[in-house]
C-alpha cells in the first residue's frame, strides 16, 4: 500500500513538472466566484494528501526532514491569521481564503516528494533537465506569441493587464513569464555543459526575458548573474552572457509606446500609489493581518475598487510579496517568512535562485504565484544538500 501511494506521488508529481509550460491554458472553467482553479491544483492536492499520510507514519522522524519545521511553522501561521479573522470577515467571504490556503499548504508538500525523489542523483538529475527544458519551451512559446500577436489590450475585458508589443507567455503576463524564465536560465548556467544545447537554451531564454520589458526580472537576473559571477569556476560563463544582454538591451524596440520604454515612469507612480495604500492596511492590522488571500475583502471594505470599470485578477494582493503576506498573516507572518528566508540564504547554492525570486516579489506578488511556488519547493527539495 505504501509503495503503491509512493508511486502515486511521484506519478503526479512529474506530471505536473510536464504541464508546467502551459500556464494559464490548463485553467478550469469552472466558474467558481473569485477562484482560479488549474490542472496543477488538482494533482499537487492529491500529492499533499499523500505526503501528509506518510508523515504521519513517520512519526518521531518528522523533524529529520531539513527546513520541514520551518515550513509546518509558516504554514500553522498562515492558518491561524486565516481562522482568527474569520469573526471579522464570516464564513461565507472567507471562503475565497480558504481555497487559496489551501493551495498554498498543498504546494508547500511539493518539497517532501522533491526531497524523497532526491535520494537518487538519477533523479535529481531528471528534474533538473525538465525543468530546463520547461522554461525554454516557455521561451520559445512566448517568441511565437510575441512573432505573431502582439496586441493585448481586448484582454482587459477580460481581467487581465492590457499589453502591447510584449512577450507575456503561457502565463499572459510579462512580469511573471519573465521570472520563470530567469529562474530557468539561471539553472542552465549552473547544471548544463557548455555545447550547441546550452548556447541555443540561453540565447533563446535571454532574448525572451528582454522581450518582456519587465524591469524587475531584469533586477532578478542580474541579481542570479552577479551571485553566480562570485563563484570562480563559473565566472567565464558569465562574462559572454553580459556582453549578449548589454547588446540586446541596446537593439530592444521601444518605439510601440510607454510599455516598451525601460525609462517609463508611469508604473513607478503607480506602484508608489500601491505601497502606500498597502501601508495603510498593515498599520490598522500589523500582528494577525486581516487572513489568507483575504485582501480582496479589506480592499472592499476600504473602497478600493469603487472605480474600477473591468473586474480583475489582482484583486487579492499588492505588488509586493512582503507587504502582501503582512496584510494577510500580520508581524507573524513576516517573522515566520523571515526566519526561513535567513536559514535558507546560509545555502549559497540555494540563494541564487532565493534572491532573485525575493528581489522580483518586491515588485509583484511573486512568493505567491502558483508557478513560482512550484519552482520553489522542487529547487529546494532536489538541492537541499548542495554546497
Amino acid at each position: 500500500m505504501k509503495k503503491f501511494v509512493i508511486k502515486t506521488a511521484h506519478f503526479l508529481f512529474f506530471l505536473v513538472l510536464f504541464i508546467f509550460p502551459l500556464g494559464q491554458l490548463v485553467r478550469l472553467p469552472l466558474n467558481v466566484p473569485g477562484v482560479n482553479i488549474y490542472a496543477q491544483d488538482l494533482m499537487i492536492g492529491i500529492i499533499a494528501i499523500i505526503e501528509v499520510f506518510l508523515l504521519v507514519k513517520r512519526k518521531k522522524k518528522l523533524f529529520e526532514i531539513q527546513y520541514l519545521k520551518y515550513i509546518l511553522l509558516i504554514n500553522l501561521v498562515f492558518v491561524f491569521s486565516w481562522m482568527i479573522n474569520l469573526y471579522r470577515w464570516g464564513s461565507e467571504e472567507s471562503l475565497i481564503g480558504l481555497f487559496y490556503l489551501l493551495r498554498w499548504i498543498a504546494y508547500s508538500f511539493l518539497f517532501l516528494t522533491a526531497h524523497r525523489l532526491a535520494k537518487r542523483k538519477r533523479n535529481i538529475k531528471t528534474i533538473t533537465i525538465i525543468l530546463i527544458l520547461s522554461s525554454f519551451a516557455i521561451s520559445v512559446l512566448g517568441l511565437i506569441q510575441y512573432l505573431y500577436v502582439k496586441d493585448f489590450r481586448f484582454l482587459r475585458y477580460f481581467g487581465w493587464d492590457d499589453h502591447y508589443y510584449r512577450l507575456i507567455g503561457p502565463f499572459i503576463d510579462p512580469t511573471y513569464t519573465g521570472i520563470i524564465i530567469c529562474l530557468g536560465l539561471l539553472l542552465t548556467i549552473i547544471k548544463l555543459k557548455k555545447n550547441i544545447t546550452y548556447y541555443v537554451i540561453i540565447l533563446t531564454n535571454i532574448l525572451a526575458i528582454f522581450l518582456t520589458y519587465s524591469r524587475s526580472t531584469y533586477l532578478a537576473l542580474f541579481s542570479g548573474l552577479f551571485l553566480i559571477g562570485i563563484d570562480k569556476k563559473v565566472i567565464k560563463k558569465i562574462i559572454p552572457i553580459v556582453i549578449v544582454i548589454l547588446i540586446i538591451i541596446k537593439l530592444l524596440p521601444s518605439e510601440y509606446g510607454e510599455s516598451t520604454k525601460l525609462t517609463r515612469i508611469s508604473t513607478i507612480f503607480y506602484r508608489i500609489d500601491n505601497y502606500q495604500s498597502a501601508i495603510k492596511i498593515i498599520k490598522d492590522n500589523p500582528i494577525f493581518g486581516v487572513g489568507f488571500n483575504n485582501i480582496h475583502l479589506i480592499k472592499e471594505e476600504q473602497g478600493y475598487f469603487l472605480n474600477d470599470k473591468y473586474l480583475t485578477n489582482s484583486r487579492s494582493g499588492f505588488d509586493n510579496s512582503i507587504l502582501s503576506s503582512w496584510i494577510m498573516s500580520g508581524i507573524i507572518g513576516v517573522i515566520s517568512l523571515s526566519m526561513f528566508g535567513l536559514e535558507l540564504a546560509k545555502k549559497n547554492y540555494f540563494a541564487i535562485f532565493l534572491i532573485p525570486i525575493l528581489i522580483h516579489s518586491l515588485f509583484s506578488n511573486t512568493i505567491f504565484y502558483p508557478w513560482v511556488m512550484i519552482w520553489f519547493w522542487v529547487l529546494l527539495g532536489i538541492f537541499k544538500d548542495d554546497k
